[in-house]
């Protein structure tokens, strides 16, 4: 045996050594990918899509878009009977939140300078209910710099530390605004102020309120994590979180209480309550789903690889064998998350998912070398089984991983980036586990031999009946039924594929937030509390633009047509929009006084021009809601300066007016001053004004909201008032402050409107992973076919063996389209995954059943043996990887538990695909594509090998007599008549 055959027993041990060598920096890369799960749905979409660009712009303008909305039991603005009065409590909390910031300085948050708090003495008293038992901390009064409260201060052994960042901007409460309305407009009623505030600070009782708390700026990875564990810091600092008892349990008691915690949650779902602080808001969504994420993955992956093992075990009746599978599939899943970290990515909890995909690949594999492996040893004994193994499978498992990693490659045509970096992570994932079954495994095998296999079975052939398996002995009696009813069988499952081909137009992609947990999630409780306490929280924008050069509306005309455009969305979509803030909501009415007479024109004339001064000075107090915009951003010598002072401003960094106005410098503000100013009146006479209108659309509500149809509805709404004679109506309603110019009465120009926030990114990521849905399969099925055109050399039987293969993909994403259920990004991954697992078993059945036929096998003949030599280490990976992974059904989060529905599921189609349609469509009428042209190329060959062992033609035998060959005892009978174009058997039959 050359030395090159005998290369696991040369190199095996230096293999070895490498892959140890190799575990730490595996086990680091892991960890460090796993610790860097980080999600921001705002960022799914690539920065290539106006949606995603026009929320970028809309940041730049109004930064305040992540915030929290945090509240309570028993948290309102006054008393019912027998209740307690929080307002005391709600300001305390948002000053240990914000320290700078009171209720006494609110005319000073916009200042440059740092506000020095206004607060007086305080002391914390504690409160009892009628029972006598300690409720929430009523407050007297407080300090900024020590504040008594009720618990001792919080320590490492209950809460984790994290660093005190700055991350807070503001804090608004109702308590805030109503006393900021109140000293800015005498006239305000607090009956209005609540009407204002309804659905963002005020519930529906008119009572119950919370906190909005703004970030300075959005959180990047761990950050939103290190928010609300400050805000949970907070409320238990104030006695209304209750702080977790210290932790007094032993490692291993506290293993056995989190698994039987585990499986009474998957047997009964989680208990769930609003006892303490209720937070929400993007921030909140965010961290949940890395924490649903992360929580699966923990906690599920020992499930699976518990009855993995289980299964493995059941089907190898070998611990050896188990342990090394298991041992080869979880290596290949750790160098998959390794990889993200060693080209500086980060994970996110889509890519959660990328592990077990990696591990049921690397499985799948493993159990295919190891039956070559096992059937290496029948036929030639135990030495050289890993070399010979190899041989065997090299190519039908280089070809399979191959398909696979195209599949899961064609991922990157998605416009949507967890998916686009899965599909490339998972591609080089399955790659790398190709690496560890061509080296590793057979390495393993080589020290680790089967040593009782080879003495009961070593040398003795493929046909030993007792060395087989139950599952092999039923793929061999069934495959038998398949052949012989191929045609229906045939036509019954292209039946089936074409019933379920009309049902994928009708599937409907999901990418709602609350959608991606389960209903027993704590986040799923907390919104339903604050939704029906306070109001919606998903965020959605309108802004309205008015350029200035071009639209005649003065401020207060603008503030009318957004106080009309506010009220209209609320009452034509009460249903869905449940508050909506503008600046209309911090500004006085801007109704016209009722004034009559010969002076009334004027009169409401110098009220307008009164407003509109108020509205320019108080532009700072209402920058969360108005903003200039400059769309061609000039240079600095587009104002009215020397050159020498142009030079100056650019040598600093200012060389446009945009940076001259917001840009950050040390240059002191008295000699920056007289430019900025000059600079303002340029941009107050050349920008575009921007009004903000937000609105809180229900994220639960008792009616499932279609995003897609309110976008449409709203945008349809807008598109009706902002005519030019509504817009006259509106902005000028008793029509005397707005000349008519032209014929046909007044054109207003320039006035546009820019939808954005959390509904559009949604709206446009549903149409994306449908896109991406039928991308992916299409690039997918491309791919993988033209592997199959290159390596049966034939197009057509490309195409037909091709069909088997689009057979899960089918019938599993048709009977969703037709159950009308809706598919999310944990879904949408599996149609390419999908692809790529059925081509992995398939390539190994059409390998031995090519085999066959070129040794001149019968095509019945050959798909038997096809099956003898694949179908038990196929079925094996569908027992062990499937249901393996169906753990991954009870996960609390919706992607990953779709994900092991969906692999589970196409697993087992996928097992109806290769082993019943395939063997069906190559041997009834549609296998000539395939197995005709392959007889054809092959037929002289055979035939020439078969004579040499073929007993003498008797000089009785006439041409054109059947001749019949014999190998591995299987009768060949070539008619005469078989080949009549060329008149093969006829000549041989003459030159014999």
């Amino acid at each position: 045996m050359s030395q090159s055959f005998l290369f696991f027993r040369s190199y095996g041990f230096r293999i070895l050594l490498v892959v140890t060598f190799l575990l730490a920096f595996i086990w680091l890369g892991t960890r460090v990918t796993l610790k860097s799960n980080a999600n921001n749905v705002e960022d799914w979409l690539p920065k290539s899509y106006a949606e995603t660009g026009e929320y970028q712009w809309f940041l730049e303008h109004f930064p305040f878009e992540s915030f929290m909305v945090i509240s309570w039991e028993g948290c309102r603005v006054e008393s019912f009977p027998g209740a307690q009065n929080d307002e005391d409590m709600i300001e305390l909390f948002a000053q240990k939140l914000v320290p700078e910031q009171t209720i006494n300085n609110m005319g000073q948050w916009f200042r440059p300078k740092p506000i020095v708090a206004e607060l007086d003495t305080s002391r914390v008293e504690e409160r009892a209910d009628s029972s006598g038992e300690n409720q929430k901390p009523q407050v007297a009064d407080a300090t900024v710099e020590h504040v008594k409260t009720v618990e001792e201060p919080i320590t490492e052994n209950t809460t984790p530390e994290y660093p005190r960042k700055d991350m807070f901007k503001t804090v608004l409460t109702y308590p805030r605004l109503k006393k900021m309305l109140t000293d800015q407009y005498p006239d305000m009623t607090e009956e209005e102020i609540r009407e204002r505030l309804a659905g963002t600070l005020i519930g529906p009782d008119g009572a119950s309120t919370a906190l909005m708390v703004f970030l300075k700026e959005k959180p990047q990875g761990k950050e939103a994590d290190e928010a609300i564990a400050r805000v949970k810091q907070v409320a238990q600092e104030l006695g209304i979180e209750p702080i977790p008892p210290g932790e007094t349990r032993t490692w291993y008691q506290k293993a056995v209480d989190n698994f039987a915690e585990m499986i009474r949650e998957m047997a009964y779902g989680r208990d769930t309550n609003t006892d303490g602080v209720i937070i929400g808001g993007t921030p909140v969504d965010n961290a949940s789903i890395s924490a649903e994420g992360e929580r699966t993955l923990f906690r599920l992956a020992g499930i699976c690889a518990i009855v993995g093992i289980g299964l493995a075990y059941f089907c190898f009746r070998s611990i050896r064998l188990t342990a090394i599978v298991f041992w080869v599939a979880i290596l290949s899943a750790g160098i998959s998350l390794a990889i993200v970290a060693l080209t500086g990515s980060r994970c996110d909890a889509i890519m959660l998912s990328m592990p077990a995909l990696v591990y049921i690949m690397a499985m799948s594999g493993s159990i295919h070398m190891i039956n070559y492996y096992h059937d290496a040893i029948r036929e030639q004994g135990l030495s050289g089984a890993p070399e010979r193994a190899f041989k065997l499978g090299w190519l039908p498992c280089l070809i399979a991983i191959l398909t696979t990693a195209f599949g899961l490659a064609s991922l990157c045509t998605s416009d949507l980036v967890p998916i686009r970096k899965f599909g490339i992570y998972s591609a080089l994932g399955v790659i790398a586990a190709l690496a560890m079954i061509f080296l590793f495994l057979p390495s393993i095998l080589y020290f680790f031999p089967s040593r009782k296999y080879a003495a009961k079975f070593g040398g003795k052939g493929l046909k030993t009946e007792d060395s087989h398996s139950g599952i092999f002995l039923f793929w061999r009696w069934f495959g038998k039924k398949i052949i012989r009813h191929c045609n229906a069988i045939t036509v019954v499952a292209i039946l089936l594929m074409v019933f379920f081909a009309f049902g994928l137009p009708m599937i409907r992609p999901e990418v709602k937030m609350m959608k991606f947990y389960s209903k027993d999630a704590p986040i799923i409780t907390n919104y339903t509390w604050l939704e029906k306490h306070i109001g919606p929280l998903v965020p959605m924008e309108v802004v309205l633009k008015f350029d200035k050069e071009k639209c005649p509306l003065t401020n207060i005309q603008k503030l009318r047509l957004v106080k009309k455009v506010s009220e209209i969305l609320k009452t034509e979509h009460s249903d869905a929009i449940g508050g909506v803030l503008s600046a209309a909501t911090m500004a006085p009415s801007p109704e016209p006084p009722e004034s009559r007479g010969l002076f009334a024109q004027n009169t409401r004339r110098a009220y307008e021009t009164v407003f509109n001064e108020k509205i320019d000075q108080s532009r700072d107090a209402l920058k969360d809601y108005v903003a200039t915009d400059l769309p061609n951003d000039p240079g600095i010598e587009t104002l009215d300066l020397s050159s020498n002072e142009a030079a100056w401003l650019r040598a600093n960094g200012m060389g446009t007016v945009t940076q001259l106005l917001r840009k950050t410098t040390d240059i002191p503000d008295d000699m920056l001053a007289p430019y900025r100013k000059i600079a303002q009146d340029w941009e107050n006479e050349h920008g575009v004004d921007l009004w903000r209108i937000s609105l809180r659309v229900w994220a639960l509500g008792e009616e499932d909201i279609d995003y897609a149809q309110l976008m449409e509805e709203i945008k349809a709404n807008i598109d009706a008032e902002l005519t030019s004679d509504n817009i006259k109506t509106i902005a000028d309603p008793m029509g005397d402050n707005i000349a008519s110019a032209g014929a046909n009465g007044l054109v207003i120009d320039g006035v546009d409107v820019v939808y954005t926030g959390m509904v559009p990114l949604v709206y446009k990521t549903q149409h994306a992973l449908t896109e991406s849905l039928y991308e992916s399969v299409f690039w997918s099925f491309t791919t993988i076919a033209i592997v199959f055109f290159i390596v049966l050399k034939s197009v057509p039987a490309g195409l037909l063996v091709m069909i088997p293969n689009a057979f899960p993909v089918l019938v599993v994403f048709g009977f969703l389209g037709w159950i009308g259920m809706y598919i999310d990004v944990g879904t949408m991954m599996t149609a390419s995954v999908a692809l790529g697992v059925t081509v992995d078993n398939s390539m190994h059945y059409l390998t031995w059943f090519r085999d066959g036929l070129d040794r001149g096998l019968k095509p019945d003949d050959a798909a038997l043996e096809a099956y003898e030599r694949c179908a038990t280490a196929m079925s094996e990976t569908v027992i062990i990887g499937g249901l393996g992974l169906s753990a991954f059904s009870f996960s609390t989060f919706t992607p990953t538990q779709m994900f092991g529905n969906m692999m589970l599921a196409i697993l087992t189609v996928s097992i109806v695909g290769d082993m019943v349609f395939m063997p069906a469509i190559l041997n009834g009428s549609l296998g000539k594509f395939f197995i005709g042209k392959w007889l054809k190329r092959n037929q002289k060959r055979i035939l020439q090998e078969k004579l040499q062992e073929t007993p003498p033609v008797s000089p009785e035998q006439r041409p054109g007599e059947a001749v019949t060959v014999f190998q591995n005892e299987h009768p060949y009978a070539i008619p005469a008549s078989h080949n009549a174009e060329t008149n093969i058997e006829q000549w041989t039959v003459q030159e014999r």
